[in-house]
């Protein structure tokens, strides 16, 4: 998706350093993917306990089934 916006010069600089992007693209793609990955944080934590697991389950029994 092409989007034209306008963005600090600095703020693009010093991402593309700390991250050690070579194009401010790459950084600013990463910065949104890590801003995603934080919102959906709590998201995935409000799911625990609210899932069924079947306490029987055996995860080496299953790496045997084909």
């Amino acid at each position: 998706m092409t989007i034209d916006i306008s963005l600090d010069d600095k703020l693009v600089a010093m991402a593309m350093a700390a991250g050690g992007h070579r194009l401010a693209q790459d950084a600013v793609t990463s910065a949104l993917e890590e801003y995603v990955q934080r919102l959906m944080t709590p998201q995935f934590f409000a799911a625990f306990g609210q899932i069924d697991y079947d306490e029987e389950f055996s995860h080496t029994a299953q790496r045997k089934v084909r």
